[in-house]
């Protein structure tokens, strides 16, 4: 099937196993040039291998803690200069922190914001002024179910959901907003 992303640049996150691998894969196989964002360097190296097998268009394996803010700035940077685009991110990027509200410390509650609703927010703000450069973008945010049906063992991931479903509805209506400003004028 031809989806019309052959040339297109996505980065993803979380892109060296499951899910966000498996839209990583399914990018690159149709002709996208791919970014592939995960933590741990000795799986993003696997996971961009298998993808380069399988790509139509080049592959970019980036290593990088998306909670350090320089690096994943640069990893954004080095995208940008190498295909001189950014046309989709797709955050996929998940830390599951089981245990109730009770249970967390205070160390363990700020990571797992940290990991999953921070490095979000940094990957969006990252990829949205190239984007409306260029008038044409797509943030895909692969969300759980958690956000809307609450899980007592997992309640940082439903809080990271929730808080990531908000930020996407208040940019709806921030766009509906200005779209019919744009359709005033």
């Amino acid at each position: 099937m031809d989806l019309g992303l052959t040339g297109r640049v996505a980065i993803v996150t979380g892109a060296s196993r499951g899910i966000g691998f498996a839209c990583a894969a399914e990018l690159a196989a149709e002709g996208a040039h791919v970014v592939a964002i995960s933590h741990d360097p000795v799986r993003n190296a696997a996971a961009s291998d298998a993808l380069v097998a399988q790509a139509k268009g080049r592959v970019m394996g980036a290593p990088v803690d998306l909670n350090d803010a320089v690096a994943l700035h640069a990893v954004f940077a080095r995208a940008l200069a190498e295909f001189g685009r950014l046309d989709i991110l797709v955050n996929c990027a998940a830390v599951i922190g089981r245990g109730d509200f009770f249970s967390l410390g205070d160390a363990k509650w700020a990571r797992l914001f940290d990991d999953k609703l921070h490095g979000t927010a940094r990957c969006i703000r990252f990829a949205e002024l190239p984007m409306r450069q260029r008038k044409w973008g797509r943030i895909i945010n692969v969300l759980g179910n958690a956000a809307r049906q609450p899980q007592a063992a997992a309640v940082s991931v439903g809080l990271n959901n929730a808080a990531l479903l908000n930020r996407l509805v208040q940019q709806r209506n921030r766009n509906r907003i200005q779209q019919h400003q744009n359709a005033s004028h």
